[in-house]
Formats: C-alpha cells, structure tokens, sequence
C-alpha cells in the first residue's frame, strides 16, 4: 500500500501582493474549484483592514532580524521564492547570503589543506 503526501506552503508576502491568485492557488491545490464564489466576500477582503494595529519599532525590529539572521538566510535559500527578500530587508548584506551559501555546500574546502 502506498501513501501520497502531498505538502505545500504560501508566503505571507504573496497573501499581501496577490491575495486573488493566492486563493486561486490554494484551491486548486486543495482539489477545489478556484472560479466558485465562497460566500459573500471577496477573494482579496481584509476583515482587519482599518483596525489599530501594534507597531514594532525599528529597535524591536532590529533586534528581532539580528535574533533570527541564521533562519532569515536558510529560509531564502532552501524556500526562494519571496523569502529571498527577506535578508535584505533586514539590511543583511547580500555578499555575506553568497559567502554562507557557498560555505554550506562546501566551496571552500580547499583552505582545508592549505594550512
């Protein structure tokens, strides 16, 4: 007996850009038909669009990019897609995303053996 496991992910970004072909997307994954109206509302309704929100400060937010620059960077690499963004975002520098990239499949083994 064999299993299918099927497994997708969104971006909060695309949910932002695109909510439209977001939903679109997410239907025709789940198997659903993506031109049937759900109800009333429409595809792109934001039920929290004009309440108050908390804002986090560029302090907070520094800290929390800094908190989580490793996850920032294995995010872009292993997910692409919008997630490549995110680094620089944050003001990571986008040599430093190469270098770490290139450190993890090994590129720079050769200084191994030249000292």
């Amino acid at each position: 007996m064999f299993i299918q496991i099927c497994f997708a992910f969104y971006f909060f970004d695309d949910l932002e850009r695109t909510p439209t072909e977001l939903r679109r997307s997410i239907l025709h994954f789940l198997g659903a038909n993506p031109n049937k109206q759900s109800g009333r509302l429409r595809a792109d309704h934001n039920g929290s669009a004009g309440k108050e929100k908390l804002r986090l400060t560029d302090k907070v937010r520094s800290y929390l990019a800094q908190f989580f620059k490793d996850e920032l960077r294995a995010c872009a690499r292993e997910l692409g897609g919008p997630a490549r963004e995110w680094p620089a975002r944050y003001g990571f520098s986008l040599l430093w995303f190469f270098i770490d990239l290139a450190d993890d499949v090994d590129l720079f083994f050769w200084c191994d053996w030249l000292v």
